[in-house]
């Protein structure tokens, strides 16, 4: 007889298969602003191959195509844009706009222009204007030089303090939600409470219930110290602002992650 369990637990493969069936299920369009680098090209592949969402790149069509050919690869259904040399008009649009939210810093028509020839900042302006629907950068791109453009075109949602990030570890058995680990080197207890709030959630968007654990390097009151004064007081200031959310802080990792470790530390978690 056959039999089955239910567990709040999200695996990698439960993980990739549901993010895939939302993303099909409501179908959007991604602006790849990294046209003309290999793996791009071969995700673009892929991603139309399984009808996952519609997708522009970035770059010079020629050099697009013959790429593809070298690599085996089709872009059937993709569309391309040049910005140096498609769609002047669309150019010009998107520059007067980037002027219009950037002349009370000084910036000129002729700088606005100038960036909206650049991929990354030509395809943050689709996404300010409505013409795609996200945008996915970072192969060759650094962190900077990707955020920069976000937040001077399309900026944080209301209500949120900071441009925050968060990494998806997919484990053996399950997967976890990192924030922040690659853009804010030493938040305030308000934004790290923030922090905590925007990553859980993210993560709920991507179908994973969070329990958030404050990391430290001291769990509950056992230790004192700057730093874990810092985390304790943003995980007050996180249950206040979000008391819908499970939070436990200051906590460590491995009490964090291991419900055995946790009854010994934190027996009242």
């Amino acid at each position: 007889r056959l039999g089955y369990v239910v567990t709040d637990i999200t695996t990698p493969m439960m993980f990739q298969y549901r993010i895939l069936e939302m993303a099909k299920s409501d179908k959007k369009h991604i602006v790849l602003p990294e046209g003309t680098e290999e793996r791009i090209i071969r995700a673009a592949s892929e991603i139309l191959h399984r009808g996952t969402c519609d997708i522009t790149l970035l770059g010079d069509k020629d050099k697009i195509v013959e790429m593809c050919n070298n690599m085996g690869v089709h872009l059937e259904g993709a569309n391309i844009i040049d910005p140096s040399k498609d769609s002047i008009d669309l150019l010009e649009d998107y520059a007067e706009t980037y002027y219009q939210l950037r002349k009370h810093k000084g910036e000129t028509k002729e700088i606005a222009r100038d960036l909206m020839l650049d991929p990354i900042n030509f395809g943050v302006m689709m996404v300010r204007k409505g013409h795609a629907d996200g945008f996915v950068s970072g192969a060759v791109h650094s962190t900077a030089n990707t955020l920069r453009p976000v937040l001077r075109i399309i900026k944080t949602k209301k209500k949120v303090l900071l441009a925050s990030s968060v990494f998806f570890m997919c484990m053996p058995d399950k997967v976890l939600v990192y924030g922040d680990c690659a853009l804010v080197e030493d938040p305030n207890p308000e934004q790290l409470a923030d922090i905590a709030i925007t990553s859980s959630d993210t993560a709920r968007l991507f179908g994973i219930d969070p329990f958030i654990a404050m990391l430290s390097y001291s769990t509950g009151e056992s230790g004192k110290g700057k730093e874990v004064d810092k985390v304790r007081e943003a995980t007050k200031i996180a249950k206040q602002k979000r008391p819908d959310l499970p939070i436990e802080g200051p906590i460590q990792y491995d009490a964090a992650i291991s419900e055995e470790v946790a009854k010994v530390k934190l027996q009242n978690s």
